[in-house]
C-alpha cells in the first residue's frame, strides 16, 4: 500500500466511527456583505442625530445660522469650513459637538449630543462624509 491509500483508508475509518464529528470549515469563498454594510455610517444616521438634537431647528434654509445649512449631506460637504475628510477631528463641526463643554447645541437650550452621536458623525466624515441618496426633509421652523 502506498502512502496515498493509506490515508485514505484512515479518513475512511474514522468517518465511520461514532464518536467522528466532522468540523465545518468556514465558508471563505464570499465575505460577509452584511459585515461591512454595518460598518458604513449612512447621511440618513447622521441626520437623525442632527434633527434629534435640534441642529437643524436653526441651521437650515432659507436663512440658516451662522450660514451653515445642515439638513442635506451636499449642503455639509460642499461647505469646507465644516468638515475635513482627512483629519475629521480638525473639522468644525467635529470641534463643535465635542469635548466636554461643546459650543453646540447652545447649553442654555439643549442638552449636549451624546458621544455616540458624536463618534458616528466623526465616523461619516471619516468614510467621505458621503451622501445615501436619503431624501432630506427640510423641518418647518415652529410656530
Amino acid at each position: 500500500m502506498n502512502k496515498t491509500t493509506v490515508i485514505l483508508l484512515l479518513t475512511g475509518f474514522a468517518a465511520c466511527s461514532p464518536d467522528f464529528k466532522q468540523v465545518k470549515q468556514p465558508d471563505t469563498s464570499s465575505p460577509d456583505p452584511k459585515a461591512k454594510v454595518a460598518d458604513v455610517v449612512k447621511f440618513s444616521q447622521v441626520k437623525k442625530v442632527l434633527d434629534d438634537n435640534h441642529c437643524t431647528l436653526c441651521h437650515q434654509p432659507p436663512k440658516p445660522a451662522h450660514n451653515i445649512d445642515l439638513t442635506t449631506s451636499q449642503a455639509i460637504s460642499q461647505n469646507t469650513r465644516l468638515i475635513n475628510v482627512a483629519q475629521p477631528g480638525s473639522s468644525l463641526l467635529v470641534a463643535a459637538i465635542s469635548g466636554p463643554t461643546p459650543d453646540m447645541p447652545p447649553a442654555k437650550k439643549f442638552t449636549p449630543i451624546p458621544q455616540d452621536g458624536v463618534d458616528l458623525i466623526t465616523k461619516w466624515i471619516t468614510q467621505g462624509a458621503k451622501d445615501d441618496g436619503a431624501a432630506a426633509a427640510v423641518l418647518e421652523a415652529p410656530q
